[in-house]
């Protein structure tokens, strides 16, 4: 009843109701309706507020009736009065904390809610470190498997196909704080519910298995053959807007053979055709090797300007390489951009001896 009394303070309607049936009750010295209750909590425990399940409600009824045979002593076919074994007594005990008494007071959909509503917050962390401080003094701290397996299930959806970028960066960030808490359910878990999400997501959102990916390394083994060989074909067979997916596709050491291959297909139309915010190192590599095997000075010409927009994103190395490559071939030399592509490069690495010795042979 103690429990009832809390979890009604936050509004729950069934443990608001049963604590005021009891109050009443009691108040009028209804001793038949305290009785009537008596039998019918934990009914009401596991079906309307989840507290446990079947299995837990036959061991805590097992309790009650051994407990009414005590209170209301009972003699058996030979005339012996009811005496519990201390093996008895002590099986009792430990379901009782086991089943109940250790676990705060939150039934399942509430708990899970309050749980979910924490992570929806703008407020809840977005660091690993902090959602762990957060989650370690949370219902999930002492939360029954059930609780928590659903808890990261619904979350690892999200991750994997909700819109709101806040949210999965939000919810990764627990995911990965409960790792930490309990690795042993947090594996258990993505190892058993991988292959259902990846498999529920369309052609559209597949890209959402990535994040999926990237939260445990692990998480690949979980994946049915299926999906894997799905998830490969997919992203070796990136095009358009799809290519923003393969930079995390390379991080990701399964598909990273996949995102490779992908790339040595890609014209310099196929790269222009995305808007990139940042171009990946895997696009980059793809782009030195266009242009150093450029066929003629108008293919040299567009991979040049293509690299002069995304300078910035260039590595010294990476300037340091275009002009060495570039300079052996003469449809690369004999560009109009390619003066233009190293006045860019000296721009973005004005210190750098190493370029400015390769801009030196390359005037030999």
């Amino acid at each position: 009843m103690e429990k009832l009394r809390e979890l009604s303070l936050s509004g729950d309607p069934v443990s608001s109701k049963q604590v005021a049936d009891f109050e009443a009750a009691t108040e009028r010295g209804d001793v038949a309706k305290l009785l009537s209750m008596e039998k019918q909590i934990l009914d009401v425990a596991r079906t309307d507020l989840e507290f446990f399940g079947e299995v837990e409600l036959l061991d805590l009824k097992r309790i009650q009736e051994d407990r009414n045979r005590c209170a209301h002593p009972s003699v058996n076919v030979s005339g012996e009065i009811f005496h519990p074994s201390p093996d008895l007594a002590r099986s009792h005990i430990v379901h009782a904390i086991d089943h109940l008494l250790s676990f705060p007071p939150s039934h399942g959909k509430n708990a899970l809610n309050r749980l979910l509503d924490d992570v929806r917050s703008d407020f809840f962390p977005t660091t690993v470190q902090k959602a762990l401080e957060v989650l370690q003094h949370s219902p999930l701290a002492r939360a029954r498997k059930s609780l928590v397996r659903n808890f990261l299930i619904v979350l690892l959806k999200g991750v994997a196909n909700d819109p709101d970028y806040k949210f999965t960066s939000r919810a990764t960030c627990a995911i990965k704080a409960y790792a930490k808490i309990n690795h042993q359910i947090f594996h258990e878990t993505m190892r058993s519910e991988v292959t259902k999400i990846v498999r529920g997501l369309t052609d559209s959102e597949i890209d959402g298995a990535l994040k999926i990916l990237r939260i445990d390394a692990l998480a690949w083994d979980g994946l049915a053959p299926d999906q894997r060989n799905r998830l490969v074909g997919f992203f070796e067979n990136l095009r358009g807007y799809n290519l923003d997916s393969i930079n995390d596709t390379c991080q990701i050491k399964e598909l990273e053979e996949a995102a490779n291959r992908c790339s040595m297909r890609l014209s310099v139309e196929d790269i222009r055709e995305n808007l990139w915010f940042i171009v990946p190192p895997v696009i980059v590599d793809r782009l030195i090797h266009l242009y150093a095997v450029a066929h003629n000075f108008d293919q040299a010409n567009i991979v040049a300007k293509t690299l002069i927009e995304n300078v910035s994103d260039l590595t010294e190395a990476n300037a340091v390489d275009i002009v060495r490559r570039g300079s052996e071939n003469s449809q690369v030399t004999g560009s109009f951009d390619f003066p233009r592509l190293k006045n860019a490069l000296l721009s973005r690495f004005p210190d750098s001896t190493d370029l400015r010795s390769a801009l030196s042979n390359d005037l030999v």
